[in-house]
């Protein structure tokens, strides 16, 4: 039972020897389902946790999709575009979510922060996020002003598989609030030359706070346990944080301006190639 009363369901993701999936997207005839309450809040695999609280159907597909067996998520992402629970342009969770990542963080201001990988069911959450920072901080993520962020562009966001393409997010709660993304960092290995193209974008209320420096050397430690080499980005010339997050990063950072932009390449320290 968590914190409230709302019960915990904890299962293998599959049966029968691994040949069937536990999540699935419909019940068979006449089967039920009893727990001591109403509700569950949390589903528990070895894939990772699925917090249903206050979560759309759509958010909540996502989430069990995500924590099911991977050789299934495909057939039951199918099957919940069957039944209009996800868009059509919806894809298929990759990967294990590394809880091990998460962690508490302090702004400069001694403000405390959640620092954890993004997740499928985020979609919502990004969307609050991208509308509610100003024009100039998208400008500078995306090298052109968005008024909007169309469902494939999301699918940027929210497509990783936590090793490859990463992407972390920092929490923050105000009062009673439930938490809001106000930091989102991440990265996109290239497969040609095993270098990571970097990008973050963080609210406008807290930036010049230490929070991107923090997030940067996340997923600096990430990467490089998954063997990436460095890191590539593209840095508008007037975004002076940035350039000084990567120039006193410690890591080896060359760089050269081109239409207004700063194209950075930077090597892990234990770089030998």
């Amino acid at each position: 039972m968590c914190p409230g009363g709302r019960p915990i369901i904890a299962l293998p993701s599959t049966a029968k020897k691994g040949t069937i999936s536990r999540i699935t997207a419909t019940l068979t005839e006449g089967a039920g389902v009893v727990t001591s309450r109403g509700d569950v809040r949390f589903v528990v695999t070895e894939y990772g946790i699925a917090d249903l609280l206050g979560k759309s159907i759509r958010e909540r597909a996502m989430a069990l999709i995500s924590i099911a067996h991977p050789k299934f998520r495909d057939e039951l992402l199918e099957s919940a575009k069957e039944r209009h629970y996800v868009f059509q342009g919806t894809h298929v969770p990759q990967g294990r979510y590394p809880r091990e990542i998460e962690r508490q963080v302090f702004s400069k201001t001694k403000e405390s922060f959640f620092l954890r990988p993004l997740k499928p069911s985020d979609e919502s959450k990004i969307q609050d996020f991208f509308y509610g920072v100003s024009d100039q901080t998208v400008n500078q993520r995306f090298m052109a002003i968005l008024k909007s962020l169309p469902y494939e562009r999301l699918q940027d966001f929210i497509d990783v598989d936590y090793e490859s393409n990463l992407a972390l997010v920092l929490e923050h709660v105000e009062k009673s609030l439930e938490p809001e993304i106000v930091a989102v960092a991440q990265y996109f290995r290239d497969p040609a030359s095993n270098f990571a193209e970097v990008a973050f974008m963080v609210d406008d209320k807290w930036q010049r706070q230490g929070l991107g420096a923090q997030l940067f050397a996340v997923l600096v430690d990430v990467a490089m346990a998954h063997g990436i080499r460095g890191f590539t980005a593209e840095v508008h010339f007037e975004n002076r944080g940035m350039m000084h997050l990567f120039q006193h990063s410690g890591l080896e950072v060359t760089s050269f301006l081109e239409g207004g932009v700063n194209q950075l390449k930077m090597k892990f320290r234990d770089e030998r190639l």
